[in-house]
């Protein structure tokens, strides 16, 4: 191509792409919005960055010191402010991904439809438009990239090098899978192994503990007694704990053989999937386009995603089949560039052989992002998600009295913390979380009611469960003993103890069968418990608008509207009812098919035994 350096109307179209690079993809995801909490991890992440708390470990903390300033926007909620956020990362990575297409020589109008095809692969659409820290791993792996690149197309300039150096600093104090671009490092250290000085080297690995060193923040935080102060890292060997994921260390390295490749097919079928039907069959013929054009970016890119492909097969936990691809947006960015490369060789054989303006070669890099828009679009559009936000709000207004409410499982645990905590909602509510078995900082923070010493007294026996559940429920016994009006949430984990309980406040009897427990209510049962009114009022049991049910932690939901409706059919049949239960069971199985076989075995109507 051209150079633009000399000719001011060329500048000026280039800027001008790039612009639209960046501003086209964020009025995407503007639009498609999600204006308040989400399910999964957002209610916790939002906590973690309105009040620079401590999240899960490994911790995510230059994502949330950036967000951070981004709470205090004077429109909308908090949430939506921190949305708002990740939009403008996500709109970054498109940008940064048209202007290294364009220092590989594909021509601009393409490279903007390369980065328009980033826009609108489901899974970085689907991060950006809520509070997730994925599109910002994505981010500074792609920075690292291009630094990287840049600086061995330039001359092996020092400065990119240190400059890629503090990127993957960064990138660690952001994700620690932003690691996997160590296969780019190696590749292009390994090949100018002679051109590169000792100096430049050094100061490369002095920048990237710079950015390494962000993570210090934490112990010094944690000792503040923040809002959400996640394992508590106070001291260097809780720290230690925090940076080596320590509590999932159950998760690495630990699934079969089979587990393993159940998982990759899963990621490949999804990978084919993301940018549309097209991408992937120009992705391989860009492979060719590349080994001749760029063979170092080539095996550059193929070693990092095999790390980062690597790391994840090795990293399996509960539902992890569901949301596998949210590590891996770094493949779709790969698949993308060669794509792209692609499209700018056949759009150079088009004008050669057919005459063919840039006109048509536009069209034709419309493959790139006009099937994901046209697919994506309903699947990723949150501007009118308020289930998540109903959801939580429902769990806490139970009643108008003080009430205990016992969780367990993401989806209720962290909408709860994010309204209680950043909105300020129903202070006299006392979430009690399965963690708080060994975070002694959710006791401190969110059941202050509970008097001191509670966690000390926990049997013996009860304290060395691995699960902790044991603890929970001796712990809701204990409240219900005192009197207490107490209401719990399972999460699907459990089933069949997915359930509500209505406790007031008798005695709580739990049969446990295998890694289950059966819970149910005592006191007289109605045809249509409390548990199942605030599934209404969150507008989740709509039958008319299954398409609600969008994703894995939304299905989740669906699946305890089952549960709950089983429920509910039990106590139609105690109440001597047996057309409502007819018709709560057959909701049920709608909800929740699973569930279908656990009605037959117990259709017959008792009085001792819940669900």
């Amino acid at each position: 191509m051209a150079s633009t350096a000399d000719n001011p109307q060329a500048r000026r179209s280039s800027a001008a792409l790039a612009a639209a690079a960046f501003v086209l993809p964020f009025a995407l995801y503007l639009l498609t919005l999600c204006p308040t909490l989400y399910f999964g991890d957002c209610g916790e992440l939002l906590l973690a960055a309105f009040g620079l708390g401590v999240s899960h470990g490994p911790g995510y903390v230059l994502f949330e010191q950036l967000a951070h300033p981004f709470a205090s926007l004077p429109m909308g909620e908090v949430a939506w402010r921190l949305n708002l956020f990740n939009a403008l990362v996500g709109a970054a990575c498109c940008w940064l991904l048209h202007m290294l297409l364009c220092s590989l020589g594909v021509r601009r109008g393409l490279a903007l439809c390369a980065a328009l095809g980033l826009a609108a692969s489901f899974t970085l659409w689907e991060q950006a438009t809520k509070f997730r820290v994925y599109p910002s791993q994505a981010l500074l792996t792609l920075l690292v990239i291009v630094c990287l690149e840049w600086w061995r197309r330039r001359d092996h300039d020092p400065r990119l090098l240190v400059l890629a150096g503090f990127a993957t600093g960064l990138g660690f104090a952001t994700h620690m899978l932003v690691g996997a671009t160590a296969g780019i490092w190696i590749v292009y250290l390994v090949r100018y192994i002679r051109r590169v000085r000792l100096l430049p080297l050094l100061a490369a690995i002095a920048a990237g503990l710079l950015g390494l060193s962000l993570y210090l923040y934490y112990p010094l935080r944690a000792n503040a007694d923040p809002i959400i102060n996640w394992s508590e890292p106070r001291d260097w060997r809780s720290f230690l704990d925090v940076m080596t994921q320590h509590t999932y260390s159950g998760k690495i390295g630990t699934a079969a053989l089979g587990d393993k490749a159940a998982l990759l097919l899963t990621v490949l079928r999804k990978l084919w999937h993301e940018a549309g039907p097209v991408t992937p069959l120009l992705a391989l013929g860009g492979l060719a386009v590349l080994w001749q054009r760029n063979r170092m970016l080539l095996l550059g890119l193929a070693t990092s995603c095999l790390l980062l492909l690597g790391v994840r097969l090795n990293y399996i936990g509960a539902m992890e089949h569901e949301h596998a691809f949210v590590y891996l947006i770094p493949l779709t960015m790969a698949m993308l560039i060669a794509a792209a490369m692609a499209v700018d060789w056949l759009a150079a054989l088009l004008q050669s052989r057919l005459r063919v303006g840039a006109v048509g070669a536009l069209a034709l890099g419309c493959l790139l992002f006009v099937p994901p828009l046209a697919s994506n679009f309903q699947r990723n559009d949150l501007s009118k998600h308020r289930l998540a936000q109903s959801y939580s709000r429902a769990l806490l207004n139970q009643q108008d009295r003080p009430f205990d409410l016992f969780l367990r499982g993401d989806n209720a645990i962290f909408g709860t913390w994010y309204l209680c905590g950043v909105e300020g909602l129903r202070r006299d509510v006392t979430p009690v979380v399965h963690t708080a078995y060994n975070e002694r900082w959710v006791g401190e923070r969110f059941y202050e009611r509970i008097e001191p010493g509670v966690l000390d007294n926990v049997p013996q026996g009860l304290r060395e469960d691995p699960s902790g559940f044991g603890w929970y429920l001796w712990l809701m016994q204990r409240e219900l003993l005192a009197g207490r009006i107490v209401y719990a949430v399972f999460d699907r984990h459990r089933l069949p103890a997915t359930a509500m309980l209505d406790a007031y406040p008798p005695r709580l009897d739990y049969l446990p069968s295998g890694t289950a427990f059966r819970v149910w209510r005592i006191d007289e049962p109605a045809p249509r418990p409390a548990g199942l009114e605030f599934f209404m009022r969150a507008g989740l049991c709509d039958p008319a608008r299954p398409e609600r049910l969008r994703d894995g932690h939304t299905n989740a939901v669906s699946r305890w509207i089952g549960v709950f409706e089983l429920f509910a059919g039990y106590a139609a049949l105690d109440a001597q009812m047996p057309a409502d239960a007819l018709v709560l069971f057959e909701s049920a199985h709608r909800y929740n098919p699973g569930l279908r076989s656990m009605h037959q075995r117990d259709a017959q109507p008792q009085s001792e035994q819940g669900p």
